[in-house]
């Protein structure tokens, strides 16, 4: 599976946490509407250029267009919602999450939570 590395999220939550004041401006309902679609066309377009290079150039289905899409979309709005919430979150815990994203589904993610809570 395709996904970012943990250095490439450390520095993503990083250049967030730097410029989080400008961010949450440009993403605030005043900011610039066109912004996280800019985004997320920049890093759809990065993936697909890795996706090619692993698969040997070859010509990606509609449904992995889909995946990636889809993965980036939800990354995304993840940092998004992290940078609004970051005074209770910090970037370990954002990390963490966006890691289990990756690899387990919601359900899955809230069963292992409240088993968290309930010890």
């Amino acid at each position: 599976m395709l996904t970012l590395t943990a250095s490439e999220f450390k520095n993503t939550l990083s250049f967030c946490d730097k410029y989080q004041t400008a961010l949450r401006a440009l993403l605030s309902p005043n900011g610039d509407l066109l912004f996280v679609r800019r985004i997320q066309n920049v890093t759809e377009r990065e993936f697909l250029i890795r996706a090619r290079y692993f698969s040997k150039s070859r010509k990606l289905s509609v449904k992995e267009s889909l995946f990636i899409r889809t993965y980036v979309t939800q990354v995304i709005t993840l940092i998004e919602n992290w940078l609004f919430f970051s005074d209770d979150i910090s970037q370990k815990n954002i990390k963490e999450i966006i890691e289990k994203v990756q690899i387990m589904s919601p359900i899955k993610i809230l069963k292992t939570e409240s088993k968290k809570v309930a010890e």
